[in-house]
């Protein structure tokens, strides 16, 4: 049940009980512990711990005989004044536990990289930092490191020559920020640093940055976390003891979202209010909301019932009281939008048919016995075939057959009796469950798994010895991502097929995790899931609801990663540099278990996620991300220029999050979006001849994507291969829908679906070649149907008949049409649908414009390359998947010289051709005008989805400024042997990272790593090349750090950033000797920092040949 948090008043009778007193000066009261107001002494004021004392410029180092504390007019009294040159070393025992509040007012004067104000440490390894100025140089920080790095930022810098109050609490691994009273920063896991003695404490140095610059006064630290409210009535407001009294009490109410007059749930009455103090709560009717806040709804039919609670609390010695009226409602019919089973459903007709059978044609191709591979040789058992290669033999062994698992699952739902291939498609999914079932049995403890080597990483991890990285957990990649297609594959099999074998392997490899996990405390957990997971919580989930057993919902929260789940519980959008597809599963999750546990916020957190991502940060076709990152929603560049564009993954678990969050509200607007990206991006990554499947589509002007192959030798076991495969067998999910006593039409297919036993349906269509569509009832009753009346179609303008009369049509779009009446046999409803072709321009508003006829997408073929043969179909190699051919410049793909949209007025349709389209009288950049089609529809050739728009006066000196930029683009990549964008997973993993103390992160829009006091190092290609350079990219603004880069072990070069480029990036080049290189074999460029500095970071990095002079 939802746990309700109060919060606010509602309503309050209050009494006192012989006022008097004082505040206590000490705050002792309110936890704290510590008091640093540094009026000429550093002494504390409340004489528990010693005194600090001046240390110097750094650490460690000694203190120069003429700097002494300064001390200057402050904010409240004096003020520390810090000149750059010396730091106050603190007590030790400042901190002794993981729950504590640091609390100072900071005035900076000069603003520098890493430099500290507060200081934490048990070594070098483990410690926190409060920087005015972060290492990407873009904001304050929170920052703690290095074995595990956590990045708790205020989204912007402080001002200089001002004060401001900054707080922090910790609460078991829980952040808070506070600027000003403000939260600034909510996330987690941050390490427990402090509990096992031998601490350091210091304020304005650490041991590497150059110290603080500026005014510090009025040092806090208290043993218990303060909320927002508690820092500013104690450090900020400084309130006498009346007021705080009076904060007590106004503090105690109804969370802000929850209404006081109609509760429904379970409402957590918390023991302590503000400053810790006691609460004590008292019901009026406990039988309906007991003291504890457990509700007991009156039943369906019976009276809404107001219940008084009384809280009494003691502040000071005396008394104090307050009640809130709460109207607990009484049950009501529980109404959902589910859709219809896809084993109802049958697509008769159209490109979803087609792309369903071409899919079929490509699953049977694969070969059972190759995914089973990996789970039979890690049990021990022998291989009755080689596993696939590809992904499938470099680390993430086992994943696709998770997914072939679903896939056949799914396939066989939605294919009719009649089909001949059905009952292979069965024996397959049988076969692989039985199998499987002897892997389980052979292992011994319930585990199935490919991973290579991985029992002695599991076992270390049991132990809590936890080495987590953003996509490496304990030396293997993404176990648990890996391991949840296997979940998600037994749970389908019992789902759709009924297999009852698939469900007691799921049970057993469920309960592996319960005990994997057991001696993992919370902030381990944690820890863990900052390593990609998929989709974990969702399955466990769905575990706990096909059980009934409370213990697999239980782990499915502790899967649920909080430092993504608390922004969005707080409608802050924290996306941008992430990657998008490690966030999506997690997410769809939270709405699995916001319904199971009837937790509103955990729901709502989805709901705002897909609301920020749909509406912010997606491209026309319903794709987001670049390099599988999501970019800055403020700056599209790198979508037009990057030929990593949206990644297929990412599409389809937005539609399992769309299809979730419409089975609550049954809004038109998700379905809006479902249908945009089922056509237009999802549809649109299958090759129609054998079936091949696209990772990234490019949405730069003039490229192109590459195919997966089942060629032997040569297969592609991607990601997006896996959840391909699943897509294409599913066209059927969300076509329709019910609820209670009324039908859905969602979309519209050429289809059949069983609604009742007695009751179906024909939807007739060529949808999207025509507009109209019809539906043929067969059977008879008295119900509503509701046909979606969609966002595309203009208001006023959709058309419907019924046996060929007339209705009038009262919904609009983004609505249903609603009818209700008694059906009879053979009733056929028509409607028409006029298509509107429109413009949609990139999220950012920057002058790239996509078109489209009603949801349909619609593309430019493009032939830049005269008899260019294009390689479209990949390889196994580990980077296959990306179209890394030749890109065209920009100025060369069709753009449109004008004002604003005005070329859409001359878009038109070409006669005899549906879905066709002509540039007509537009003014392009082209010698003619050019062709739009269904982007669906286009493959094995370039392609332009967005196209620029420049007005003509400014066109002369866009196209020079293009051009030049295209010209330097095209000689780097004509020296480029290798290149990878560091700080991202696939690239990264693609270049075989190895790393120690090394972390990522994003600046301007780029990615960057860099490693403290560690290194980092990617295998990379010189192809048949012995003469070549290693080309850095580092930020002007990085200082004090010196690093050696090696290759193949030796020091070829020792970098010193020293500040020398501010506010620029700047490449430099690095000769390697040529005996170090072999033709042909890959070399290891490592970048090492020296003497504990810091190597990189790195935005950026090739392996170029050297040109002849």
């Amino acid at each position: 049940m939802k746990k309700l948090t109060l919060a606010c008043t509602i309503l309050m009778s209050i009494s006192a009980v012989g006022w008097s007193g004082e505040i206590p000066s000490d705050g002792t009261a309110y936890g704290r512990v510590a008091s640093y107001s540094f009026d000429n002494t550093l002494a504390d004021d409340l004489s528990a711990h010693p005194s600090g004392t001046v240390t110097g410029a750094l650490l460690g180092d000694p203190v120069p005989d003429d700097v002494s504390p300064v001390y200057v007019a402050g904010k409240y009294g004096q003020a520390l004044a810090m000149d750059g040159n010396y730091g106050i070393r603190l007590p030790a025992d400042l901190i002794t536990t993981n729950t504590y509040t640091v609390s100072l007012w900071v005035n900076p004067h000069k603003e520098t990289q890493h430099t500290t104000t507060f200081f934490g440490a048990r070594d070098h390894n483990h410690w926190l930092s409060l920087t005015p100025m972060s290492w990407d140089t873009s904001q304050t920080m929170l920052w703690s490191g290095s074995k595990q790095w956590y990045n708790g930022g205020f989204g912007h810098l402080i001002a200089l020559n001002s004060w401001h109050h900054i707080a922090f609490s910790v609460d078991n691994g829980l952040v808070n920020i506070y600027e000003n009273g403000q939260l600034v920063h909510s996330g987690s896991p941050l390490s427990d640093l402090f509990s096992n003695g031998a601490e350091l404490f210091s304020i304005g140095v650490n041991w590497w940055d150059p110290a603080f610059n500026g005014l510090i006064d009025e040092v806090r630290i208290y043993d218990r976390p303060l909320n927002g409210d508690e820092v500013t009535a104690l450090d900020i407001d400084n309130l006498p003891e009346a007021e705080i009294a009076q904060r007590i009490k106004d503090h105690i109410g109804l969370d802000a979202d929850t209404d006081a007059s109609a509760v429904t749930h379970d409402i957590q009455l918390p023991s302590a209010g503000l400053f810790g103090t006691p609460l004590h709560w008292f019901s009026s009717n406990p039988a309906v909301l007991s003291a504890d806040g457990h509700v007991t709804r009156p039943a369906l039919g019976e009276d809404d019932v107001t219940v008084t609670l009384t809280v009494s609390y003691e502040f000071r010695g005396h008394t104090f009281s307050k009640t809130i009226q709460v109207t607990v409602l009484a049950e009501q019919p529980v109404i959902t939008y589910t859709p219809i089973p896809l084993n109802h459903v049958r697509i008769t007709s159209g490109p979803f048919y087609t792309a369903e059978l071409t899919n079929l044609h490509y699953m049977l191709g694969l070969n059972p016995d190759r995914f089973l591979a990996p789970y039979r040789r890690e049990a021990g058992l022998e291989m009755q075939a080689d596993p696939y290669p590809s992904w499938e033999s470099e680390g993430l062994d086992g994943h696709i057959g998770g997914h072939y698992l679903t896939a056949l699952s799914l396939m066989y739902a939605s294919l009719p009796d009649e089909n001949p291939q059905k009952q292979e498609v069965l024996d397959r999914l049988n076969y692989m469950i039985s199998e499987l079932q002897k892997v389980q049995i052979a292992n011994g403890d319930g585990y199935i798994g490919g991973i290579p080597d991985a029992k002695a990483h599991w076992q270390a991890l049991a132990a809590g010895n936890i080495n987590a990285q953003t996509f490496h957990l304990n030396d293997m990649w993404v176990p648990w991502y890996n391991l949840h297609k296997v979940y998600a594959g037994l749970r389908d099999a019992y789902l759709y097929t009924g297999n009852e074998t698939a469900l007691q392997i799921l049970q057993g490899l469920s309960d592996w995790a319960i005990n994997i996990t057991a001696n993992l405390s919370d902030q381990q957990m944690q820890q863990i899931l900052t390593t990609e997971q998929g989709g974990m919580n969702e399955v466990l989930a769905d575990v706990a609801e096909l059980t009934h057993e409370d213990k697999y919902l239980n782990l499915a929260k502790r899967f649920s990663h909080r430092a993504i789940l608390n922004p969005l519980i707080n409608h802050q959008d924290q996306l941008t540099g992430i990657h998008a597809n490690t966030q999506i599963p997690k997410v769809i999750g939270y709405a699995r278990i916001g319904k199971l546990a009837d937790d509103n916020d955990w729901l709502d957190a989805a709901k705002f996620f897909w609301d920020t991502v749909v509406h912010e940060r997606s491209v026309s076709i319903g794709g987001n991300s670049v390099q599988e990152y999501f970019n800055d929603k403020n700056n599209f560049t790198s979508m037009i220029t990057n030929v990593q564009g949206p990644e297929s993954c990412n599409t389809y678990n937005m539609l399992k999050l769309t299809r979730s969050l419409y089975q609550d509200e049954g809004s038109v607007e998700y379905i809006d979006y479902y249908e945009r990206a089922l056509f237009n991006h999802i549809l649109s990554t299958q090759h129609p001849g054998d079936g091949g499947l696209v990772y990234f589509t490019p949405m730069r002007p003039n490229h192109y994507r590459v195919y997966s192959t089942n060629n032997p030798g040569e297969e592609a076991m991607w990601c997006c291969v896996g959840s391909g495969i699943e897509s294409h067998s599913k066209y059927g999910a969300m076509i329709y829908a019910e609820s209670q006593n009324e039908f859905y039409v969602n979309l519209f297919v050429d289809s059949t679906v069983q609604w009742r036993d007695d009751i179906s349906f024909t939807q007739s269509t060529e949808f999207p070649d025509s507009e109209n569509s019809a539906l043929t009832i067969h059977g008879h009753g008295n119900f509503a149907m509701n046909i979606r009346y969609p966002g595309w179609v203009a208001d006023g303008a959709l058309t419907l008949t019924i046996n060929g009369a007339t209705q009038t049509v009262d919904a609009h779009p983004d609505g249903y049409i609603h009818l209700q009446r008694d059906w009879h046999d053979g009733d056929v409803i028509r409607w028409q649908m006029p298509m509107r072709t429109t413009v949609e321009q990139l999220p950012d508003g920057s002058d790239y414009y996509s078109i489209l006829h009603g949801p349909i997408v619609l593309a430019n073929q493009a032939d830049p390359f005269p008899n260019e043969q294009l390689d479209l179909f990949a390889g196994s190699g580990r980077s296959d998947h990306i179209p890394s051919g030749q890109q065209c410049p920009l100025d060369e793909a069709p753009i449109f010289i004008g004002e604003g949209t005005d070329f859409i007025h001359n878009i038109e349709p070409v006669p005899g051709m549906p879905l066709t389209f002509t540039s007509g009288n537009a003014e392009l950049n082209q010698d003619e005008p050019i062709l739009l089609v269904p982007f669906f529809r286009l493959h094995d050739s370039r392609y332009s989805i967005y196209f620029n728009e420049v007005s003509p006066d400014d066109w002369a000196e866009r196209e020079a400024e293009m051009r030049a930029q295209a010209e330097r683009e095209a000689a780097l990549e004509a020296i480029t042997l290798d290149q990878l964008q560091p700080g991202q997973q696939q690239p990264e993993s693609d270049h075989y990272l190895q790393s120690k103390n090394s972390k990522t992160g994003v600046h301007q829009g780029e990615y960057w790593r860099d490693a403290t006091n560690g290194y980092f190092s990617y295998q990379m290609s010189p192809e048949d090349e012995t003469q070549v350079r290693v080309m850095a990219r580092y930020w002007g603004g990085d200082t004090n750090r010196i690093f050696n880069i090696l290759v193949n072990g030796t020091v070829i070069a020792q970098e010193n950033l020293t500040g020398a480029h501010p506010n620029e990036f700047f490449d430099v080049t690095y000769d390697v000797p040529p005996e170090l290189i072999t033709a042909g074999e890959p070399v290891r460029v490592e970048f090492a920092s020296v003497d504990g500095s810091i190597a990189g970071g790195l935005f950026y990095l090739r392996l170029i040949r050297v040109e002849e002079e």
